[in-house]
This record gives C-alpha cells, structure tokens and sequence, in this order.
C-alpha cells in the first residue's frame, strides 16, 4: 500500500492540474488526481453544467407538455468522480468559510445528504472554471494549500 500511494504522490506532483486543484479545500494529492484523470481534457465540457451532469450531480428532469418534474440523481454518470467529490466536499465543509455557508443554507430546506451534494455540485463547477482559467481557487487557505503540497512531495521522495 505505501508503494502504490508513493506512486500515486509522485505521479501528482508531476501534473500541474492537481496542484491547482489541490488549493480547493475537501481535495489532496489523490482526489485531485483522480479528478483529472477521469475528466481529461476539461475544455472538452463547454460549461460547467454539462461537467456536473456528466459526474451525475444533477436531478433527473422528467418533462412532459408545461409539467416539470425534478427526480432521484442521475444514476449514468461517472461513480468514482462522484463519490471523490462527495468525500471532498464532508471535508470542504469543515475547512472553507465559504463552503461552511453553501452547506448551512441548503441544510435549511434539505436533510444533510442533499445539502453535501449541492456543496459537492459547486466544488465541481468551481474546479471547471479554475482550470478552464488556469488559476487556483480564489479563497484558497494558503497555509492549508502549502502544507498538502509538502505531504504530497514527502509521501514521493521513495518512488
């Protein structure tokens, strides 16, 4: 096991998408990994909507003359993205001010399940626009940021 994270560890260090997507509070070395490497090219989503439709973060529409009616989350989408971001955001909540607020809000009117995955839903759409602009999260915890990037460059010293 500690082989395969040094491999990992080493492997992120090496792609400049993770770093920047490591400064979004809920995500290290391995989610930000796992994240570009299942999305690929990101420009390949012309927005961010189309993105959090294809994680599967987003309510099946059933639609029929003028009746709109709101279901379950979309069961064909890419699991492992989803449940990467699902992870993050539990921890996005506890460690960014602003994602603290998203979630007190849809806690309100929804049970903590759904409020975990609006905060999910916006970290997703966050990470499309920092990459699509190359730049790091905009509230970004910078003595959080630089003490993930130490674990990370520590944890490949070996590989």
């Amino acid at each position: 096991i500690d082989e395969a994270e040094r491999k990992i560890a080493f492997e992120a260090s090496k792609s400049e998408n993770v770093h920047l997507l490591m400064s979004l509070a809920g995500l290290d070395y391995f989610g930000a990994l796992l994240l570009d490497t299942e999305i690929g090219d990101w420009s390949r989503f012309s927005d961010p909507y189309h993105l959090v439709s294809w994680v599967g973060m987003c309510p099946r529409v059933y639609q029929s003359g003028g009746s709109k009616h709101y279901g379950r989350m979309k069961k064909d989408s890419n699991r492992r993205v989803n449940w990467m971001l699902i992870q993050a955001a539990l921890a996005a909540i506890k460690h960014d001010p602003k994602m603290a607020v998203l979630y007190e809000r849809a806690r309100r009117n929804h049970p903590h399940a759904i409020a975990v995955t609006h905060v999910a839903r916006r970290m997703i759409i966050i990470a499309w626009c920092m990459m699509t602009r190359r730049e790091k999260y905009r509230h970004v915890n910078e003595a959080m940021y630089r003490k993930k990037l130490r674990k990370m460059k520590s944890r490949c010293k070996d590989a």
